[in-house]
C-alpha cells in the first residue's frame, strides 16, 4: 500500500476549513498524511489547523509567507516524504473511499486522474474528462490533457517523484494549474483517467475563482503563454500542436465569457487579447469543432467571425446558467 499526503494550501479559509480537514480524516485508506500549508493567512485559519494537528497525528502544519498557492503546493511537495501527491485546495472537500479508489492504480501510472462534483450546500453537476477508464502514455496523455482535461490540481494522484522533472514559476498568481498540469503531464510516464468522482468542487462567492479582479483575467493570458513556451523549449510543440490549439482557444473563449460575465462587455480589456490571438489563428476553431461538444461548436465561429455578437451571446449564455437553465 503506498502512502499518500494530501497537500491543502490555505490562505484564508477558517468559513470552510473545518469541513475539508473532516472529508481528509473520514477517508478509509489506511497510508496518508495531511500536509496544511498556511501561507500567510490573516483570519482564523491558523488556529484551526493548530487545533486539529494538535488532537491528530495524520495532520502536520507547515507556514510560510504569502507568495501563492503555487509556492504552498511546492512547500506542500518537499514537506512530504510519501511516494504519491493529492492536491485539495482548503474550500474543497475529498469524497469518501477517493483514495481508496485512486490508490488502486498506483503500481500502473505516474498521474491518476478521477471525476468531479460541484458543491453548494448539497453535491451536484458530475464532471467527467473521460466517458469510461483508460490508460495513456508519453504524449498522449499530454494530448488527452490539453484536449480534455480540467484545468486545476485537484481531483489527481500524483507521483512525488515527476515533481523533479517540471520547472513551475511561481510568478502566476491565477489560472496557475494550466501550467504546472501541462508539464506534470510531459514528465508522466503513463497516466491513468478514471470515471468516477474523488472531489467536491465549492462553488462560492468568495473563491478565488470567482472573486478575482480584472487583473486576474489578464493574467489568463501569461498562463497560456507559460505552457506554450514550455512546449517551445522542450521541442514538443509541434508534436501536440493541434490539442494544444483546442485548448488555447478554449481557454482563450471561457477567459472571455467569464471576463464579460463579471466586468460587463465594454469594461473587459480581456476582450482585446482574446480577438487578437483568435484573429491571428483561424486555424485553430477549425481543431476545435472537431474535438468540442456542445455549445462550444456554436460560439466559437462567432468568436473568430463576430465578436460583437459572440460578446453578447457570451453574456447572454451566462446569465441562462447562472439562473439555472
Amino acid at each position: 500500500m503506498q502512502k499518500i499526503s494530501i497537500v491543502i494550501p490555505v490562505y484564508n479559509a477558517e468559513a470552510y476549513l473545518v469541513p475539508c480537514l473532516e472529508s481528509c480524516l473520514a477517508q478509509d485508506y489506511g497510508e496518508f498524511d495531511i500536509i496544511c500549508v498556511n501561507d500567510g493567512s490573516t483570519d482564523g485559519s491558523i488556529g484551526i489547523l493548530q487545533q486539529y494537528a494538535g488532537r491528530n497525528v495524520r495532520i502536520q502544519v507547515v507556514e510560510q509567507e504569502n507568495t501563492g498557492v503555487v509556492a504552498a503546493r511546492r512547500n506542500g511537495v518537499n514537506t512530504s516524504s510519501t511516494e504519491y501527491i493529492f492536491f485539495l485546495d482548503s474550500d474543497d472537500l475529498i469524497l469518501p473511499g477517493a483514495l481508496q479508489l485512486l490508490a488502486e492504480y498506483t503500481n500502473r501510472a505516474d498521474m491518476i486522474t478521477g471525476a468531479w462534483v460541484t458543491y453548494s450546500g448539497t453535491l451536484n453537476g458530475f464532471r467527467r474528462e473521460v466517458e469510461d477508464t483508460i490508460i495513456t502514455e508519453g504524449l498522449d496523455s499530454l494530448r488527452r490533457h490539453l484536449l480534455q482535461g480540467a484545468s486545476f490540481m485537484m481531483g489527481r494522484l500524483i507521483r512525488r517523484s515527476i515533481f523533479a522533472k517540471e520547472s513551475i514559476s511561481t510568478h502566476l498568481k491565477f489560472d496557475e494549474d494550466h501550467a504546472m498540469l501541462s508539464q506534470l503531464f510531459h514528465a508522466s510516464k503513463q497516466s491513468v483517467f478514471i470515471d468516477a468522482p474523488v472531489f467536491a468542487y465549492r462553488s462560492h462567492q468568495a473563491s478565488v475563482t470567482k472573486s478575482c479582479s480584472l487583473e486576474a483575467f489578464l493574467t489568463w493570458h501569461d498562463s497560456l503563454m507559460s505552457v506554450e513556451e514550455y512546449l517551445q523549449d522542450q521541442g514538443i510543440l509541434e508534436h501536440v500542436r493541434p490539442a494544444w490549439r483546442c485548448r488555447k482557444l478554449y481557454w482563450e473563449f471561457d477567459g472571455l465569457r467569464n471576463g464579460i460575465n463579471r466586468f460587463g462587455y465594454a469594461k473587459s480589456k480581456l476582450y482585446g487579447h482574446v480577438w487578437k490571438y483568435l484573429v491571428l489563428s483561424p486555424k485553430d476553431g477549425v481543431y476545435c469543432l472537431r474535438n468540442f461538444k456542445g455549445s462550444m461548436k456554436f460560439f466559437i465561429p462567432l468568436c473568430l467571425f463576430s465578436p460583437v455578437i459572440s460578446a453578447r451571446l457570451c453574456l447572454y449564455y451566462s446569465r441562462l446558467r447562472s439562473r439555472g437553465r
